[in-house]
């Protein structure tokens, strides 16, 4: 909904309905008929900034995965600079596995606050280590099994399986250099 220059979400299945803004110093609350829908913090008159809360598109993300990751990401990214920062490396590093990545930083967001996350992320940037597990290891979070830490993916380094080779294809090699020396 269009409010003094900016747009703020409410639940989708509200979209099109009438709905009545109430601006107050601090947060625009929105209404339908006596029911409050949501009352997000204000962002300052004509900005043009889009205040979206990713919940309340929930009910498309079934038929629209992609776009729960975006929102997701896009609500971690809004927490400032270290978020910014921190995010944005995770989606370098973590790239083939970044839907997984989002969804789970997300989810720490959510349990332990943006406070919490904040600290962690910087705590982390700090340590080199860009991953969910690491950052629920950092927020107090309980203890995780080595099946909740993702493999370690560097940057630019060819899979695994690109590299691993039968032995018989380094003989050949060795065979031709002994022959030459």
């Amino acid at each position: 909904m269009a409010v003094l220059g900016n747009q703020y979400s409410v639940p989708i299945i509200h979209v099109g309905a009438p709905v009545i803004a109430r601006v107050h110093r601090e947060r625009v609350a929105l209404w339908r008929d006596a029911e409050l829908l949501v009352s997000h913090a204000r962002a300052p008159d004509g900005a043009h900034h889009r205040v979206v809360e990713p919940e309340h598109f929930a009910p498309l993300f079934g038929r629209k995965p992609r776009a729960q990751v975006m929102l997701y990401r896009q609500a971690l990214l809004e927490l400032g600079v270290v978020a910014h920062r921190y995010i944005g490396e995770l989606s370098r590093r973590q790239r083939a596995r970044l839907r997984e990545e989002i969804l789970r930083v997300y989810a720490l967001y959510q349990q332990h606050g943006a406070a919490a996350l904040l600290e962690a992320m910087e705590r982390a940037k700090r340590l080199g280590a860009y991953g969910a597990a690491y950052l629920h290891a950092l927020a107090g979070g309980p203890a995780l099994s080595a099946a909740d830490i993702p493999p370690l993916a560097l940057a630019d380094a060819p899979a695994q399986a690109e590299i691993d080779r039968a032995l018989s294809a380094y003989e050949a090699y060795v065979r031709v250099s002994e022959v030459v020396s």
